[in-house]
């Protein structure tokens, strides 16, 4: 009698918490498909407005999780890394958890932040809200789907999710044009000091302060 009493507590805390109790089926899954993100994670990215700061933050130990249209999951421990491919996924009132085959506990929750495999521009829309901005020369500079107009003319960039080889005082852009190059964004008051840079591991990289270098542009 104790024992049957305590597996109906033991499940109705996992129920009560949104934590699921079984895996659920691929042909399930498949119409949930896109990107899914570390709920915190996405809720810090603007408040912080640096990549590398929220990603610190993260208490999963995965980090993003992809579902595409079969149903097949995908787990991210860090961008860098490999993925791994979860054994057993569940979606709960929109948000996924995943089981991690090293602690054997669920993880999550997850939420749906836009397409799978597109994470360069789901993150940088989050991070620069598709707004728009004034340089000291009085050009305009705005922001979406990973390009920069710069009066009119568009520059196509990525966002550096990994950044175990970028500068980690600013958000990293790396320059389509020019893969060697980056555009660093520091916050500044409502807008962004912008400094020209390079990956640490160039044998020409110097260090940067962005509190007493004389940034590139500053954006308000």
């Amino acid at each position: 009698m104790y024992k049957i009493f305590f597996l109906f507590v033991m499940f109705t805390s996992l129920w009560s918490s949104d934590e699921p109790i079984k895996c659920q089926q691929q042909n399930i899954l498949a119409k949930y498909t896109g990107h899914y993100t570390d709920k915190d994670l996405w809720k810090n990215i603007p408040k912080e407005r640096n990549w590398a700061v929220t990603n610190e933050q993260v208490k999963n130990n995965f980090i993003s999780v992809n579902i595409n249209k079969d149903g097949e999951v995908t787990a991210y421990t860090n961008w860098h890394e490999g993925a791994l491919q979860p054994t057993c996924s569940s979606i709960i009132k929109n948000k996924l958890w995943v089981i991690n085959e090293y602690t054997y506990k669920w993880e999550g929750p997850f939420i749906r932040a836009g397409k799978a495999y597109d994470e360069n521009s789901i993150y940088f829309n989050r991070l620069f809200q598709n707004k728009c901005y004034k340089d000291e020369l009085n050009q305009k500079w705005c922001f979406g789907n990973s390009k920069i107009n710069i009066d009119n003319k568009k520059i196509k960039v990525i966002l550096m999710l990994d950044t175990v080889e970028s500068p980690l005082y600013g958000n990293a852009l790396r320059l389509e044009e020019d893969r060697s190059r980056l555009w660093m964004f520091v916050p500044y008051k409502n807008g962004w000091k912008v400094f020209q840079d390079t990956f640490v591991t160039d044998e020409n990289h110097k260090v940067i302060n962005p509190l007493t270098d004389k940034p590139w542009h500053i954006l308000k």
